[in-house]
């Protein structure tokens, strides 16, 4: 599967001022896998950002790996 995902940050405030090196957003693209056997389920991917659009100077994320595991009764 392939999922696509946003992130929106809002800016931080300090004392009621609003920090000129935060917030933005990110939008990323996640290929993964789902398997499942009865009630138990593995999921994974890697989570890639396609466009980043951060305010200020920020450190750009980087491509991260996602894992998870349900078990539903």
């Amino acid at each position: 599967m392939i999922e696509l995902n946003g992130t929106l940050i809002n800016k931080t405030e300090v004392d009621g001022r609003e920090l000129d090196s935060s917030g933005g957003n990110i939008l990323a693209v996640a290929p993964g896998f789902l398997l499942s056997y009865r009630n138990i389920m593995f999921k994974g991917g890697v989570k890639f950002p396609v466009s980043v659009n951060l305010n200020g100077n920020q450190n750009s994320p980087e491509p991260e790996l996602v894992l998870g595991f349900e078990f539903h009764l």
